[in-house]
């Protein structure tokens, strides 16, 4: 975030962190791969397998929607593994964000996710963070009720 004065609450689910240092992972090497091969259907399946969308494709219904989304939105989502970074990264900037932060995280979710949302927990001046039991990265689908209650009880009426 290059202006964190301009923000009054931030909501972050299961949220990423430019400057983090992933923990390697072959489905990431199998999602590069098939991308530079231009093979969509097979970086989408690479992503699917992750162990960030591990809890939602246990659920038939929702495995069937978030397929079919990730592969409708591949040009986006694989943007993470190429993306440009800050200078500096936001890892080294959590300090600057007065704004209150909720971050909403489920227990399900991937090592990393979990690393991320304890790091901006412990240098985020005003962030709280809420553990979702039984989610994973994809909170608002898999726990909508909970989600929903979660971010309306941290917004100001």
């Amino acid at each position: 975030m290059e202006d964190p004065e301009k923000v009054a609450h931030l909501v972050l689910a299961g949220p990423g962190l430019s400057g983090w240092q992933f923990e390697p992972a072959e489905w990431i090497n199998e999602v590069r791969a098939a991308k530079e091969a231009g093979d969509k259907r097979a970086a989408t399946e690479a992503w699917l397998r992750s162990p960030y969308l591990t809890a939602i494709m246990e659920d038939p219904e929702l495995a069937e929607r978030i397929r079919q989304i990730s592969y409708d939105t591949e040009h986006s989502w694989v943007q993470i593994f190429r993306a440009v970074q800050l200078i500096p990264p936001a890892v080294e900037r959590l300090s600057e964000l007065k704004a209150p932060a909720l971050l909403i995280l489920g227990s399900r979710d991937a090592n990393d996710a979990h690393r991320i949302v304890d790091f901006i927990a412990g240098n985020a001046p005003n962030a709280q963070k809420i553990i979702v039991e039984g989610a994973g990265h994809m909170v608002n689908m898999e726990r909508p009720e909970e989600f929903n209650r979660a971010v309306l009880d941290f917004l100001p009426r």
